[in-house]
C-alpha cells in the first residue's frame, strides 16, 4: 500500500474513533478475536 493510502486509512480511522469510541472498541475486540483464531 502506498504512503498516501496509509495516511488516508489513518485519517479515516481517527475520524471514526472521534465519532464513536464504541466503534473503536469493536475494532479492537474483532482484532483480538482474529489473533486468538490464529493461535488456535
Amino acid at each position: 500500500m502506498s504512503i498516501d493510502g496509509r495516511n488516508m486509512m489513518t485519517l479515516v480511522f481517527e475520524k471514526l474513533v472521534h465519532v464513536s469510541s464504541k466503534l473503536f472498541i469493536v475494532e479492537v475486540v474483532f482484532f483480538l478475536l482474529k489473533e486468538l483464531i490464529k493461535i488456535h
